[in-house]
């Protein structure tokens, strides 16, 4: 049975995460969200970058990062997708990069891009989310000692969630994540990313 991509995407970096190794324990305190790696990732190549796995691979290689893996995989309804999983070298440590994009039938369009990054900048990430989307919409307490905090703006054609999990279980990386859907009934998926 397929797993879901949520579960595969927080099972991948696990692993991920533990192939780069410890982020660097640099304080962020001073770092602003304009200078931050993860912030700066997840921004111009999941937020920016616009709703197709395509777009972040061209932009990914642009910018010389690794291509760890890229496969086909199936969605929790069957339907094909194809995850591609990138490390990049930042001022904090590696950060991993991972899209998981498909369209199945009924379900519309999905596209859900993350990064990791080091578990202590979680408050500056939150403070950057709400800063950027309001107030949170759904926060929920994970095992262990882990907290997710959705921000989820929805429109007539589709949905966007961010949300922010400050600890993978078993690893040492703190997951951003956005999930963009475009209903299968409105027609083409659009090219940007403002809710």
């Amino acid at each position: 049975m397929p797993k879901t991509v949520h579960r595969r995407v927080v099972s991948l970096m696990v692993g991920v995460a533990s192939a780069l190794g410890s982020a660097s324990n640099c304080s962020v305190a001073d770092e602003t969200h304009s200078n931050f790696p993860p912030l700066q990732l997840f921004k111009e190549f999941c937020l920016d970058a616009g709703w197709a796995l395509n777009d972040v691979s061209k932009l990914a290689a642009q910018r010389h990062f690794a291509l760890m893996t890229s496969e086909d995989i199936l969605t929790p309804d069957g339907s094909p997708a194809k995850e591609s999983v990138w490390q990049a070298e930042t001022a904090v440590g590696p950060i991993g990069l991972v899209v998981v994009d498909g369209t199945g039938g009924s379900r519309g369009h999905t596209f859900t891009c993350t990064v990791t990054a080091p578990p202590d900048s979680t408050a500056l990430i939150e403070s950057w989310c709400n800063s950027s989307f309001g107030d949170p919409t759904l926060t929920l307490s994970k095992p262990p000692n882990a907290t997710e905090t959705h921000w989820a703006h929805t429109f007539d054609d589709g949905k966007i969630d961010v949300s922010l999990l400050t600890r993978v279980p078993n690893g040492n990386s703190a997951l951003l994540t956005v999930m963009k859907h475009r209903d299968a009934s409105k027609g083409p998926t659009r090219n940007d990313a403002t809710p």
